[in-house]
């Protein structure tokens, strides 16, 4: 696939990964408010790899890089776990739908 560039130099992909990080950082919160602690900060650090200047950090401090495949995988991972097997689905839907 080729990338496509910005003016500022920015490719697409770094405007996905920054949404899915915003995201998943959400839903880490609410799952760490509401339902389970532990479930909402291991979202919130799997977060981190969506992010590009963490995602930079883990890669120069460890080695570690993650391609765009294994990121789409952890997120369908991720959504599915979110929406369909959740207690948290459950609670929005009880609460508020």
């Amino acid at each position: 696939m080729a990338k496509t560039e910005t003016s500022t130099g920015t490719n697409s992909w770094t405007y996905i990964h920054i949404f899915f990080g915003i995201l998943f950082l959400v839903i880490g919160i609410l799952n760490a408010i509401i339902i389970n602690p532990l479930f909402g900060i291991f979202y919130a650090l799997l977060s981190l790899i969506y992010f590009p200047f963490s995602a930079r950090f883990i890669k120069e401090r460890s080695g570690i890089r993650f391609p765009n495949w294994l990121k789409l995988l952890i997120a369908l991972l991720i959504l599915w776990g979110t929406l369909a097997v959740s207690d948290l689905m459950e609670y929005m839907e009880a609460n508020y739908l």
